[in-house]
């Protein structure tokens, strides 16, 4: 200190001044990878949660996992500093590297198969490489289905020491059928379709009386109606009425054809109210197989023997007028 009073005589006793370091808690961030991504450090990747940092002051902080590796696991991230005006005390971060996510492959979720006879299966894969395993509800099945229907099936697959298990996975899969089949009235048919049936859909048939209406109008007087018959195709859950679709039927002809090489059917389309003539052969075991389009009825028919003689007399008389007259002509030129 100084004097500047001369009335005064005083001795002073000095002090120290002391500058000490700024003391700082740093928190470094958390960062979690998943096994395979690129090993980074935010540099900048810390809070400052008690102290402060004068102006300008440069703490020169380094931030690094330890220990090196890329093992699934947590690691510690520690930090340095290099600034002698501070101390800093480091609340250290974790570095997890966490197992990959396993995920289910498969084309589509809603798949769609006709029925060939063969069991059918589930392609599908998981990236952890363990196998698929499907279940219905609560319940594991075997990954082999063999019979039309619709099914609602769940996929899960184990994970690994680098794969968590994969979320599972719901999928529909349809099985359509290739037939329709029944058995009634002493008679019994199959339909087949390229495309294949609903496994909901079942086929009915019915025997239409003989003076039905819209089988009536299509005979000609030469045709006599053996039998007919009304064939339906019906959703079973909902009793809706198919009334398109191609389909090849299969049917066994009335006794009254089992003697004949070819049966003659009309096919009648309810849609349009329309019908067209076939003519298909019988085969050993005494069916037809005839491709038909919206059908709703067939008929059976045959020419009648009287009609046919009838047929063959005027087609000799014909014949024997135009000779007669290619004679009379000719002598008439001599």
């Amino acid at each position: 200190g100084n004097l500047d009073n001369p009335n005064y005589d005083i001795t002073f006793i000095t002090a120290d001044y002391k500058i000490t370091k700024a003391k700082l808690t740093i928190k470094i961030h958390d960062i979690s990878i998943e096994r395979g991504e690129p090993i980074e450090i935010d540099q900048h990747g810390y809070t400052i949660i008690s102290g402060r940092v004068v102006s300008n002051d440069n703490l020169n902080i380094s931030l690094y996992k330890d220990p090196t590796g890329t093992a699934i696991g947590e690691y510690a991230i520690i930090g340095t500093y290099d600034n002698a005006n501070y101390e800093i005390t480091f609340i250290d971060g974790v570095f997890t590297i966490r197992k990959l996510n396993a995920v289910i492959n498969i084309n589509s979720t809603h798949i769609v198969k006709k029925y060939d006879g063969k069991p059918i299966s589930i392609a599908a894969t998981s990236s952890s490489s363990q196998p698929i395993e499907v279940y219905i509800g609560d319940e594991k099945v075997e990954n082999n289905f063999i019979e039309p229907g619709n099914y609602y099936l769940t996929l899960k697959s184990l994970g690994t020491d680098e794969y968590n298990a994969p979320a599972p996975l719901d999928i529909t899969l349809t099985i359509l059928k290739d037939t329709l089949t029944v058995e009634n009235l002493g008679i019994d048919i199959v339909l087949q379709s390229e495309e294949g049936y609903d496994p909901d859909y079942i086929v009915e048939l019915e025997r239409n009386e003989k003076d039905e209406p819209i089988i009536s109008s299509a005979l000609t007087r030469s045709q006599k109606l053996i039998r007919s018959y009304k064939i339906v195709v019906v959703d079973s859950q909902s009793n809706e009425k198919i009334t398109t679709g191609t389909s090849t039927l299969k049917i066994k002809v009335p006794e009254a054809l089992s003697g004949n090489d070819t049966a003659k059917i009309i096919v009648f389309d309810d849609n349009t109210n329309n019908y067209s003539y076939k003519t298909a052969i019988i085969d050993n075991s005494g069916y037809i197989t005839v491709d038909i389009t919206n059908a709703s009825s067939i008929a059976f028919v045959q020419e009648s023997s009287s009609n046919i003689l009838i047929y063959i007399i005027i087609g000799i008389v014909s014949l024997i007028i135009v000779v007669t007259v290619m004679i009379f002509a000719l002598r008439k030129r001599r």
